[in-house]
């Protein structure tokens, strides 16, 4: 009980944090939308890939394109000052652990999730080293199909399961629900 009090206070304030991440750093709106854009495309080509694996050749296919393209496709959205991923704090695939900054977006957002209040995205500017960054991240919710790789491990068929565990023997991207945050789509882009 107590617990979940304190995390309803920190949803509050969270809140306000999440609304103005940038710390009154102004983002530019060319970088915002060109960041937006970016996550947006590569959630339509990704999950355009994944459901037409699943129409083709059913969960196993769907598990197929997943574990086989979709690192290397994600990627491609990546340019010279634009690095754009998808991040989890369940992660199936290794490569896609997210970082400090990423880890504490993800945590807020899951306690936002929990009380009704996710943002649709989040934005701030970061400095590393003597460059200043856009970090955008853009929530993953867990759509129906989606349990049948990420959803009860009992549900799960069991060569999806099989491909899963020999792929990613490290794998804790199971036991989700549709509707849970799965994570985040993640853009770094450079404003100088």
């Amino acid at each position: 009980m107590r617990s979940q009090a304190i995390h309803r206070g920190l949803g509050v304030a969270l809140v306000a944090l999440l609304a103005g991440c940038g710390g009154g750093d102004e983002i530019p709106e060319e970088a915002l939308i060109r960041a937006r854009e970016a996550s947006q495309s590569m959630a339509e080509d990704l999950m355009g890939k994944l459901f037409a694996g699943l129409d083709v050749g059913g969960p196993a296919q769907a598990a197929e394109v997943c574990a086989d393209i979709a690192q290397a496709h994600t990627a491609q959205y990546s340019t010279g000052d634009l690095f754009v991923r998808r991040v989890s704090t369940k992660t199936r695939n290794p490569a896609n652990r997210p970082d400090l900054f990423e880890l504490d977006q993800l945590r807020r957002m899951e306690l936002l999730h929990e009380q009704g209040q996710l943002p649709a995205e989040v934005s701030a500017v970061a400095e590393i080293g003597d460059r200043r960054f856009l970090r955008y991240m853009k929530p993953i919710v867990l759509m129906e199909p989606c349990l049948t790789c990420h959803g009860d491990p009992e549900q799960i068929p069991a060569e999806v399961l099989a491909l899963m565990r020999e792929r990613y023997p490290q794998d804790q991207a199971t036991g989700y629900d549709a509707g849970d945050l799965r994570g985040a789509f993640s853009v770094m882009l450079r404003l100088e």
